[in-house]
């Protein structure tokens, strides 16, 4: 057995382990901190130690406390995440190397428990090949959201007033009384294209908010999860043109793509926003 001096964090102080000496020690913890036996389970974190090496091989820094996150499924399975903050409900990723090393596929990943060793499982959602129409959409969407094209588009004058908003890796500005919608679709992966917390008058759908999905199959899931609540929503198919930029910033003209806009009435925004936080709150189990 060999004794180690812990700095710092929520494992200060010495330790005793039989093994070589490593680069760096991993400590399961559980709620309060306690550091857990290799037989104890539950909801836990991992406390991350660095080798101090000017200090001997048996002092270690505190580094970090996260969770150990684990991709199960699809062409990323046995890949380790470790990834600050919150476990987020939906990871994505491009990945594999085709022609002209572009991405072969968009790999989407859904969060579904957490494993006896305090590992937060993500299991493959859906793998879509780049080359399909639904990849090169996907592409446009992606793009969009780091690299949006206005100038395309005619001008409207502003109705309400519009926050800028961040989340899971998508951007834009929208009405300040449907943002925290659009920020709850997002977490549950679902892509969007526009969006108005109230039609004004002489419009089509007047008095009623909606969200307009670039992908069919999204608007759908969105449907459902309004059905399922009790929630009346209509619907209607609305092509779109999304535009682009490249990573210059020069436009590069635009993608069209037909999907869904979905409307509801204003009323039921925040009620909406609690139903989608449900489907995504996280659960130890």
């Amino acid at each position: 057995m060999t004794e180690y001096e812990l700095v710092g964090g929520p494992c200060t102080g010495k330790v005793s382990m039989a093994g070589n000496v490593p680069e760096e020690l991993v400590f399961r913890l559980d709620k309060s901190g306690r550091i857990l036996l290799e037989h104890e389970r539950g909801e836990s974190q991992h406390a991350f130690y660095r080798r101090d090496p000017e200090a001997g091989v048996k002092k270690y820094h505190f580094e970090s406390v996260r969770k150990l996150r684990v991709l199960r499924g699809g062409p990323l399975t046995g890949n380790v995440e470790l990834m600050e903050g919150p476990p987020p409900f939906i990871v994505e990723f491009a990945c594999g190397k085709g022609s002209a090393n572009v991405a072969q596929w968009f790999v989407t990943y859904e969060r579904s428990s957490e494993d006896e060793l305090g590992r937060i499982a993500y299991d493959l959602r859906e793998q879509i090949d780049v080359q399909s129409d639904e990849g090169k959409t996907i592409a446009a969407i992606t793009n969009f959201y780091k690299r949006p094209d206005y100038s395309i588009y005619s001008k409207a004058p502003g109705l309400h007033k519009e926050v800028l908003i961040e989340e899971e890796g998508r951007r834009a500005s929208v009405d300040e009384g449907i943002a925290e919608l659009i920020k709850a679709v997002w977490k549950l992966g679902l892509h969007t294209l526009a969006s108005c917390q109230e039609r004004p008058a002489g419009e089509t759908h007047a008095g009623k908010a909606y969200i307009s999905f670039p992908l069919k199959r999204h608007a759908e899931a969105f449907i459902q999860i309004l059905g399922q609540a009790g929630i009346g929503c209509e619907h209607k198919e609305t092509p779109s043109q999304l535009g682009q930029r490249n990573q210059a910033g020069e436009s590069i003209g635009s993608c069209e793509v037909r999907g869904l806009s979905v409307y509801f009435e204003p009323g039921q925004i925040g009620r909406i926003v609690v139903v989608l936080e449900d489907k995504t709150r996280w659960s130890s189990g």
